[in-house]
């Protein structure tokens, strides 16, 4: 979980922060779930604030709206007027860190700039199936004699993973291509 520091309103007694909660690490789909909330609250006690207006969320550069109604008051006990869970596809390399940010307009009530921070998430380790395929041929069959050529054949995923290691080992001896 990552909670971003107290950010400013147009009331310098109303201040808001965002959470971002990460789940379901999928390394098969090269994706994780999170889910973002935006939390507002008074600094001081026996106020309330209200009115209609939209809170709006921006993840990864995707844009999401949350339509606030004047029954929504925000007190000292505080209030989530945005919630929301979305999946997140990681870069090939299995890392991604997603930009969140967040604003809310209440008409004259209140209001605030876009706001937010970077969040890290878990780096998906890439399997063997996400990297792309080789096939080996050589000798007779299954054997391989003395002197006998051995064929690799790879066709590399799409993407900008790097960092292949072919790796060949046989009793003390070893061979590696990079």
């Amino acid at each position: 979980m990552a909670v971003s520091g107290n950010l400013n309103t147009s009331n310098d007694r109303v201040k808001y922060n965002i959470t971002v909660t990460e789940s379901n690490v999928n390394t098969a789909n090269n994706t994780s779930d999170i889910t973002v909330s935006v939390k507002f609250w008074r600094t001081n006690t026996g106020y309330e604030t209200y009115g209609t207006g939209t809170v709006y969320v921006t993840v990864d550069g995707t844009q999401y709206t949350q339509a606030v109604t004047s029954s929504q008051k925000i007190t000292n006990a505080g209030i989530v007027l945005f919630k929301k869970t979305m999946t997140i596809k990681h870069g090939s390399d299995g890392s991604k860190t997603v930009n969140v940010k967040a604003k809310i307009s209440l008409g004259s009530v209140l209001s605030s700039d876009y706001q937010g921070f970077n969040v890290t998430l878990t780096k998906i380790a890439v399997t063997p199936s996400s990297i792309g395929s080789f096939t080996i041929s050589a000798g007779y069959g299954n054997y391989v004699g003395l002197g006998d050529t051995i064929n690799l054949s790879w066709s590399k995923a799409s993407g900008t993973v790097t960092g292949y290691e072919l790796r060949y080992s046989r009793g003390n001896s070893e061979w590696r291509a990079f």
